[in-house]
């Protein structure tokens, strides 16, 4: 079309292309279904920090190919597989954002104290050691569900690389969880520090897939409905708390594996040693009364 610029027409190619990308074959047009396009907004587009017009613009780039292959009989179905999933972006964005600013919120103490007196004694055991592990460490929720017993040491939990060119990385265990980690490694029968998820684990064997929706229902239940306070900002909540302690960025990064943008401003490529991290992890605090009550939590876990 004679008003589009050469430049919106590279742009809507390269959407495309990211699209058949992350596919990873070459498929027949007739083999993509909406719930694939529906796993590529969820497991992909969602999770970029985009906008929700962007996400929209995604969205709206595959389904006018859909709409011309219909248009040239390339398609034997009159249905657009992408229509009617733009407002799939508004529900799942308040899932797991702030809306509008794409950012993550720290959790203030009166936000972890409900939801910690929710966790305590529900009827899935793995809510709560998930909740203070991922307060007291900054692990991601799949890191935790991951993390085999063999990867448990006396101090520290060794994480694999994420990818490729990434190195193995230490994160220490934080003094007031080493009793919840002695349980966790005495009751275990599996291989798994954290034995049981809800629901099973997806064809790419992630464990902790269902894990959010159950848990963000207990926070609405427990009064936490503030945007952009999830469970993915409690990383960032300990991300503040050990600055908060006087920590040094480059070390809190060695400690998180922080390649989240807007977590800090320094990554180092040569990160402290293990001993050092060891030290600075004992100085991580969440203040006294949250302290206290996580610590008497384990204790009756």
């Amino acid at each position: 079309r004679q008003h589009t610029t050469y430049q919106t027409m590279a742009t809507r190619k390269a959407r495309i292309l990211r699209f058949l990308h992350w596919l990873g074959t070459d498929p027949f047009i007739d083999d993509i279904d909406r719930e694939t396009i529906r796993a590529y907004l969820r497991k992909d587009l969602m999770k970029q920090h985009y906008s929700s017009n962007t996400i929209r613009c995604h969205l709206g780039d595959i389904r006018a190919v859909f709409s011309w292959a219909i248009e040239n009989g390339l398609l034997q179905s009159r249905d657009n597989p992408a229509s009617g999933l733009s407002r799939l972006v508004a529900e799942t964005a308040k899932a797991i954002r702030e809306k509008g600013s794409g950012h993550w919120q720290v959790w203030t103490e009166e936000e972890l104290l409900k939801v910690l007196a929710a966790v305590v004694g529900h009827k899935r055991p793995e809510l709560l050691p998930v909740f203070v592990i991922a307060l007291y460490s900054g692990m991601r929720r799949e890191e935790i569900a991951q993390t085999e017993m063999n990867a448990v040491h006396t101090s520290h939990i060794r994480l694999p690389a994420r990818s490729t060119g990434d190195s193995v990385r230490c994160v220490p265990i934080h003094p007031l969880l080493m009793p919840l980690i002695d349980k966790l490694k005495g009751a275990r029968e599996s291989g798994y520090l954290i034995k049981d998820f809800i629901g099973n684990p997806t064809k790419d064997g992630k464990r902790a897939h269902h894990f959010s929706d159950t848990f963000s229902s207990l926070k609405k239940q427990a009064g936490v409905t503030r945007q952009g306070v999830v469970f993915q900002s409690l990383r960032h909540t300990f991300y503040r708390a050990a600055v908060g302690a006087g920590l040094p960025v480059h070390a809190i990064d060695a400690m998180t594996g922080n390649v989240t943008p807007g977590l800090s401003h320094d990554t180092s490529t040569q990160g402290p040693d293990l001993k050092l991290l060891i030290h600075y992890m004992q100085a991580v605090t969440h203040g006294k009364q949250v302290d206290r009550a996580v610590r008497a939590a384990i204790k009756s876990y």
